[in-house]
């Protein structure tokens, strides 16, 4: 083993070599992570908590724990990541599903200002609801490429409803907008 990478744990001995294999505690001092939970021929694998660090400090990066394929999150799983911006620090997470280290199935994910729920592909909400804290927007419907394209907006401050197409965040195509239960406008819509 390196410098750098110490490990304590179940090992099975391959030809003139070990390897991880069962359950272990993994530290990588030049990375910043560890790792304590299963292993498969050195790599994680099974369920498994890990804990990166930013570099020449304490302050956790990340936090995740549950299902490991092949060293990547894959299974259910819990997941921060933490920042810090004007001296405070955020914390933003994702209860779910990953697929090769991808969010990718169903989960909620919670940030300072959204939190969106629903079904993930390939790291993005594609079907489900978002609701925009700052701007009290609830989008429940269709999402393409992270950006909500057609379903229902919910303008809370406003106490409307949009039902339809919606490009950029405006309402755009055919829809109609509701409020109190009696139709607003029926129609088509430029951007609004």
């Amino acid at each position: 083993e390196d410098e750098f990478i110490s490990y304590k744990g179940q090992k099975t001995e391959n030809g003139n070599t070990w390897e991880y294999d069962g359950l272990g505690i993994y530290k990588d001092k030049k990375d910043r992570k560890n790792y304590i939970g299963s292993f498969q021929l050195n790599k994680r694998y099974g369920f498994g908590i890990m804990k990166e660090y930013e570099n020449n400090s304490d302050e956790l990066k990340s936090f995740y724990q549950g299902i490991w394929k092949n060293d990547m999150k894959d299974g259910f799983g819990y997941f921060e990541s933490y920042y810090r911006f004007d001296d405070k620090v955020y914390i933003d997470y994702y209860l779910g599903s990953f697929k090769k280290d991808e969010k990718f199935g169903y989960g909620i994910m919670v940030d300072s200002s959204t939190v969106n729920c629903g079904l993930f592909i390939n790291g993005k909400i594609v079907e489900g609801f978002r609701y925009e804290k700052d701007e009290e927007i609830i989008y429940k419907g269709y999402f393409n490429e992270d950006t909500f394209c057609f379903g229902e907006v919910y303008y809370l401050k406003e106490n409307e409803v949009y039902y339809g197409q919606v490009e950029l965040r405006n309402k755009h195509g055919y829809g109609y907008l509701k409020k109190k239960n009696k139709i607003k406008k029926c129609g088509g819509w430029d951007s609004d």
